[in-house]
């Protein structure tokens, strides 16, 4: 990008989109990152400007690229830059302003706001390229991970002590049968490497064949963005991949997770638990680590077996302890609570809306059994730490009042 200067830039930009809470937002964030007294960010001063982003964001629908490059500006703007260029980009991504700051639960270091800004809109322009190509075949896509509950808040990208955020999104199909077409057609998708795509339509025929018994899932991780250069991003910014990562439920698998035979979750209606496989390209070392609406945590191993071309591994649909907690599991939790549905070919919205209708239920009982805990959804699920402050308040709020 050669140098533009930013003063030709705002009447587009503010034309485009009410870009004024963004702009506030950054410049008070900004404004504690450069106080050396300062040893964290305080996490409503981030998610605030992750908020205002989220609004305008759909006014850069299939323009995403456009939007990266309008927050170049307003952020240039804000820091006192008069012109901006790929330079003053990387400069952004990396801010060394905030390279202090973890996000106070691990090592972890927080993603700049610039870089969480570019993450989260080549994740989005990506799974609607996703959606774009399985166009016309029985099937629905459904947005999950920190490309949902995180956007503009904590989807960072690739450096040298961390991998980059993925995506994550579940797809429903009709039918197991589809799944080599669908492999097909992701050969098309920008950015995508034809390795992992192969390796792909390799393993669907061992998947129909010995393992598609209508309580197996079938998860695959692609590559994104690792041989192709990503025009959103800098040519001088050499890694830019990251993986997606894809969990294909047929309509049977998805009924088993949601429980659809059963009106209520309690242990006489469906047990004490429910175990679903999962037939994965790759292994784990982390523990199936499910929480109550408490909070409160069960880890167990993950049980794990090899199988043709990948491995299988048994998780927990779900728990109810011996207080009489449920805890969602893995896939339940990717479900919940607030799937983003990108299209809707199956018309699977109803069913996770039953589903939903069911766990507040659940969520309902409980609270009158233990009147003096803190129950909320939100405490239920291993990530919620990550999530944007303003989505786990739109989720307990719905919680409160379901």
């Amino acid at each position: 990008m050669r140098r533009k200067h930013v003063s030709d830039r705002l009447t587009e930009v503010r034309s485009t989109a009410d870009w004024d809470r963004p702009e506030a937002a950054y410049g008070q964030i900004v404004h504690i990152a450069e106080d050396p007294e300062t040893c964290h960010l305080p996490v409503d001063v981030g998610g605030r400007l992750a908020e205002a982003l989220s609004e305008i964001s759909p006014n850069y629908r299939g323009r995403e690229a456009l939007m990266v490059e309008h927050a170049q500006v307003l952020f240039a703007q804000v820091d006192g830059h008069e012109t901006f260029d790929d330079t003053l980009f990387e400069s952004l991504y990396v801010d060394e302003r905030f390279s202090r700051f973890h996000d106070g639960r691990s090592a972890r270091r927080l993603p700049t706001p610039f870089e969480t800004v570019v993450e989260t809109c080549r994740r989005l322009r990506d799974a609607r390229a996703v959606r774009d190509a399985l166009s016309g075949l029985p099937m629905s896509g459904i947005l999950a991970g920190s490309a949902s509950y995180g956007q503009f808040y904590n989807v960072r990208g690739w450096h040298s002590t961390q991998d980059a955020s993925d995506l994550d999104m579940v797809v429903v199909v009709d039918n197991a049968d589809v799944l080599a077409e669908v492999a097909d057609r992701l050969r098309g998708v920008a950015g995508i490497d034809r390795n992992s795509v192969d390796n792909l339509r390799q393993r669907t025929n061992p998947f129909c064949r010995l393992y598609d018994d209508d309580q197996t899932a079938f998860s695959h991780k692609l590559v994104m963005w690792n041989h192709t250069p990503d025009l959103m991003m800098p040519l001088t910014r050499r890694q830019t991949s990251y993986l997606l990562s894809v969990h294909f439920l047929t309509r049977p698998v998805l009924d088993f997770v949601l429980v659809s035979a059963s009106a209520k979750l309690t242990r006489d209606a469906t047990g004490a638990k429910r175990t679903v496989r999962d037939y994965r390209d790759t292994t784990t070392g982390r523990k199936d680590h499910q929480r109550t609406f408490a909070g409160r945590g069960h880890p167990m191993g993950l049980e794990t077996e090899d199988a043709a071309a990948g491995h299988l591994r048994h998780s927990r649909i779900y728990f109810i302890d011996d207080r009489d907690a449920y805890c969602p599991g893995l896939l339940q939790n990717i479900l919940l609570p607030r799937p983003e549905i990108l299209w809707d070919d199956l018309q699977v919205r109803d069913e996770l809306a039953k589903f939903r209708s069911k766990v507040m239920s659940r969520l309902r009982y409980e609270r009158h059994q233990r009147p003096h805990e803190l129950l909320q959804l939100s405490l239920s699920h291993p990530r919620r730490d990550y999530f944007a402050p303003h989505i786990v308040r739109e989720i307990d709020t719905d919680s409160s009042s379901g």
